[in-house]
């Protein structure tokens, strides 16, 4: 008896209609597909910003950078911000959406998982519509839109035009 060598072909299973009698697929690392671009101008080795679905590999110098940069959320850590996470360590302070003191039982209870947001929610809470009010407001704005329609068809109707509908 001889023993066949079995070779399994890179070809998915599932593939888009147009792709279905492409054959097999090759292999390549990423190195060998994308070309090494580097950008010291903005003080960066990285070779690609973005790799998107549409576009491919985007060069950093394809992009406006400056947008990207003036874009990002700078937050900075003043003395009085030290002094309040501080002083709130300190006496223990809780303050809604800042700070809360969590026992070693709910510690447990969620793992040792000691992400802030396990234990403190910095959601602020919607606003509050006053439905009936909005309501009186849109009924009092379809009655002047009624009188000022009605003002203008009389204005086209002296102008021997047709009104509005």
């Amino acid at each position: 008896m001889t023993q066949e060598k079995t070779t399994t072909h890179n070809v998915p299973k599932l593939r888009f209609p147009e792709f279905r009698n492409a054959g097999t697929w090759e292999e390549k690392n990423g190195n060998l597909i994308f070309k090494q671009i580097s950008n010291k101008q903005h003080n960066s080795d990285l070779p690609v910003l973005a790799i998107t679905q549409e576009h491919g590999a985007i060069p950093r110098d394809k992009i406006d950078y400056h947008v990207s940069v003036t874009s990002k959320r700078q937050n900075q850590l003043l003395p009085e911000h030290i002094k309040k996470i501080v002083d709130t360590y300190k006496y223990r302070k809780e303050e809604k959406r800042y700070s809360r003191c969590v026992s070693m039982e709910e510690i447990e209870k969620n793992d040792y998982n000691l992400n802030i947001s396990r234990y403190i929610s910095t959601a602020k809470p919607e606003e509050k519509i006053n439905l009936d009010e909005v309501n009186t407001k849109l009924v009092d704005l379809e009655k002047k839109i009624t009188i000022t329609e009605n003002k203008h068809n009389d204005y086209l109707k002296e102008l021997g035009l047709p009104s509005l509908p």
